[in-house]
């Protein structure tokens, strides 16, 4: 059986890692810029059929719209 560490859980548990640091707001957001830049040009690069195999609402995350 395979666990997943999701929500508080994983923040919580990540903050107890030695040698690591926490997230600061700047970096947080300087991430999602990346993201929200990589997104589309992954779905630009995707089949369409691909993306059209997602779940609900998650073509919005890659600058899609459509059933995925």
């Amino acid at each position: 059986m395979e666990a997943h560490l999701v929500g508080d859980d994983r923040t919580d548990l990540a903050a107890l890692l030695p040698g690591r640091r926490r997230p600061r707001q700047r970096d947080v957001a300087e991430a999602r810029r990346e993201i929200d830049a990589v997104l589309p040009t992954l779905a630009d690069a995707a089949d369409h059929a691909l993306l059209t195999q997602l779940p609900p609402g998650h073509a919005g995350l890659f600058g899609c719209t459509g059933p995925g």
